[in-house]
């Protein structure tokens, strides 16, 4: 009722793991998932956490035993082998020596992108897709590949150019950049252990 009254938001979390840093939308949230799994932490306990830009309440609706739940494993592995059997009958029906051949047996659309790089791994009708780029650097160029599997379904491609990555003069500004995301995890690890222990911090003496 008070979460109505406040016109809040309730998101609920499912399947928060011990060593996520992330919760919900929520990046950077040690806190929550280090209070969520302390022993002390009981269901139905509740608390409020200070976060960058406000404030959440969170409520520990549930814990399970370490292992994966039996009704949620059948479910997870009869998905699993139908999307496996799907991309065999598609990788068998991917006949056709060029895109346009094998788009109109499945009436699709063949959609192309450019500039596509790790950096930038979006792919038209398929989205982020990291592990499909990673995959395409390693092609060859003007060459057809068929059955590619994407998290979506299955894909044939053709490179058309491969650009090789400009080398930069210095390399001062990514190692700025490496050594503040590690100065940064230092201090979350830290401050995360402060609140499981009791510890006298005497950084500032020896810094």
């Amino acid at each position: 009722e008070l979460v109505k009254e406040q016109k809040l938001t309730i998101q609920p979390v499912i399947g928060l793991k011990a060593m996520d840093d992330k919760v919900s939308n929520l990046t950077n949230q040690r806190q929550i998932v280090t209070w969520a799994f302390n022993k002390d932490s009981k269901v139905n306990d509740i608390k409020r956490f200070d976060i960058e830009n406000g404030y959440v309440v969170v409520k520990l609706d549930a814990k399970h035993k370490k292992g994966l739940n039996l009704g949620n494993a059948k479910a997870g592995i009869r998905t699993k082998l139908l999307n496996e059997k799907k991309g065999k009958l598609i990788k068998e029906k991917m006949k056709g020596d060029n895109l346009q051949e094998i788009a109109t047996v499945f009436n699709a659309k063949v959609q192309s992108s450019r500039a596509v790089s790790l950096g930038s791994p979006i792919l038209p009708g398929i989205g982020r897709s990291e592990g499909i780029i990673s995959t395409l650097i390693g092609l060859q160029e003007n060459q057809l590949y068929k059955g590619i599997d994407a998290a979506s379904g299955v894909i044939a491609v053709k490179i058309t150019k491969k650009d090789s990555p400009k080398g930069l003069d210095n390399y001062n500004s990514s190692k700025t950049t490496v050594w503040n995301l590690n100065k940064s995890k230092s201090s979350k690890v830290f401050n995360a252990l402060k609140k499981l222990v009791e510890i006298e911090d005497n950084r500032a003496t020896f810094y």
